[in-house]
């Protein structure tokens, strides 16, 4: 019986899991000023049901609305190795309007969905997009 309970929880938690996006820099809440050099680093967990195939990075400058055109794309793709990550670096332009930046990682996903859309077999691979974000400041440093 115990074995049997076991089984059904370890097949529940597989279930509900799903793929995701850690982001490890730049660090949420994080201050930068201009000229600053930025890594960029995030991974990928495999966890899950939901599987991530692909993912890349966005900035956006938060008063605007407007995405920052300079900022690498830093993009990562499945490809059955062990390698999770992705990294990148960027300089921040001197000319960058100070403010609030938003980081947003978008990963193309797939998950099991029914075919009839009521939850029942036969079920087919849908696609759905995951974003994970971050906030951070670009401002001057006091003298």
């Amino acid at each position: 019986m115990f074995k049997q309970i076991t089984l059904l929880f370890c097949l529940v938690l597989t279930i509900v899991f799903a793929d995701e996006v850690l982001i490890y820099e730049p660090v949420r809440g994080a201050i930068y000023q201009p000229n600053d050099v930025m890594d960029i680093r995030y991974a990928v967990r495999s966890m899950g049901m939901t599987k991530i195939w692909s993912s890349s990075a966005k900035l956006t400058f938060l008063k605007t609305n407007q995405t920052v055109p300079s900022f690498p794309n830093v993009p990562w793709v499945f490809d059955g190795n062990i390698k999770n990550e992705a990294y990148g670096v960027w300089k921040i332009p001197e000319d960058i309007p100070l403010g609030n930046y938003s980081l947003r990682i978008s990963g193309d996903t797939t998950y099991m969905c029914s075919a009839s859309n009521d939850g029942k077999a036969p079920y087919n691979r849908c696609r759905a997009t995951l974003y994970k974000f971050i906030t951070f400041m670009i401002l001057y440093k006091k003298k």
